[in-house]
Formats: structure tokens, sequence, C-alpha cells
């Protein structure tokens, strides 16, 4: 008899988990890649809690945090208005870096249109969750949400300077790939949408090229410039059918 209550018990309790979850997605694994060229530098030491208030030599730009708990919640909220989906919940930022996003700094060739155009040094930010499907539908929500960002460069200049004057400003010419998955806890595709984004003037200022978005005066991007342009590249993809 106890062991008959203690399994109706069990029983509910899992029926009540999985109904409190319907209409519910997760976002459980965020994958963001920069090119090592235009990434700002800072001599203010940073870690996952964020500035420790001492100086070093410098070093390239990271987000804490509460900075990649900010990004994760914009992503699951675009997620929610373009979506089906009732509501997101999200896997917080992860204090330890993750053996596998190690892997991807490693430098590479980039081909573009079938010539290989330069060497280029992708960065994987630290932080952000990675917990693989297998994991993360240990609870049940309706879909399961894998996104994966790249920023890339196209080209950096300096000011062009003839006697003495800037004859033509310097310039940094970006886009940005984006991959969303959806799956459901079967490890079925639900969807998927691929792109690249190269206009980022909602927040970004700047020219809409063929291939790229193009920002005079600058040669490296700031933190708030990835996350505002990477925010709106996913918001774009998911708006598209």
């Amino acid at each position: 008899m106890i062991r008959y209550a203690t399994l109706m018990i069990a029983l509910l309790c899992s029926y009540i988990v999985t109904a409190q979850n319907e209409g519910i997605g997760y976002l459980h694994s965020v994958k963001l890649e920069v090119d090592e060229s235009i990434r700002s530098s800072s001599e203010y030491v940073k870690n996952f809690d964020g500035y420790t208030g001492n100086k070093g030599s410098y070093s390239k730009e990271i987000y804490d945090e509460s900075e990649v708990n900010s990004i994760l919640i914009n992503i699951a909220h675009s997620i929610e208005l373009n979506s089906a989906i009732g509501s997101v919940k999200y896997l917080p930022a992860q204090r330890s870096p993750n053996v596998k996003k190690a892997l991807g700094k490693i430098g590479k060739s980039v081909l573009n249109e079938g010539v290989l155009e330069q060497k280029a040094t992708f960065h994987t930010f630290d932080y952000f969750p990675s917990d693989g499907l297998k994991k993360s539908s240990k609870t049940k929500y309706e879909a399961y949400y894998e996104v994966k960002v790249k920023v890339k460069s196209g080209g950096v200049a300096s000011d062009m300077i003839v006697m003495g004057k800037v004859k033509k400003k310097g310039f940094l010419r970006y886009n940005i790939d984006v991959t969303v998955i959806a799956k459901d806890q079967n490890n079925k595709s639900l969807w998927k949408k691929k792109g690249t984004c190269i206009d980022f003037s909602e927040q970004v200022k700047g020219n809409v090229g063929k291939r790229y978005y193009k920002i005079e005066s600058v040669r490296k991007l700031s933190l708030e410039t990835i996350e505002n342009s990477v925010l709106i590249a996913v918001e774009q993809l998911l708006k598209t059918e």
C-alpha cells in the first residue's frame, strides 16, 4: 500500500511538472563567436563576477555574468515574440568555461565565395550556457532551443591621411551569421532558421552594404555594439518565414 501511494505521488508530481511546462520553451545553449581581430581591449581586469577594480596589461574584453544573462533574456524574449510558444525559459550564465567552446578559439581559414580570402581567428565567449539536449530534456518542455552566432569581419581600414589631413575616414565592416534550432524532447527537429544579417542601423550608426555593415572611424567593436548587433540579428532571423 505504501509503495502504491509512493508511486501515485511520483506520477502526480510528474504530471504537474509536465502540465506546468506546456507551452513553455527552454533555451539551453548559446554559442557566441567573434572575429578576434575586431574585438576591443581594456586594461581593467574582468571575470565572471564583473570588473575586479584592478588594472593589468591590455586584454580583450569579455562579458560577465550579468551581461551574459541580459543577452540570454533578450534572445529568449525574441523567441517568445516570434514563435507559437507561450514563454521561453533559459539556462543562465555558467561560471565554468566549457571545454568544447575552448576548442572553437583555434584560428581557421575563411572561405568566402570559393576564394580563400583571409585567415580568421574566432573567439568563443565564455559563460554562455552549453548544455546538450540530453541533459536539458530531463525536464520536459514543449521545445528546446540552441542558438549559434558568429560575428565576422569584412575588413578594417585606417584613416587615409594626405598632407596631414584626413582624406578618407577609416572604417570597420562586419556581418553576423545566426542559426536557431528548435527540437522536441526526443531530439526531433521542429524547425531551423539560418541566415546572415547586414543591417544594424536600428542601434548602430553606419551604412548597409551588399555583404557587410560599415561603421566609420571605428576599428574595433565594443561589447555594447556586439550585444546590440547580435540581438538585432537574432530578431531579424526569427521574423523571417
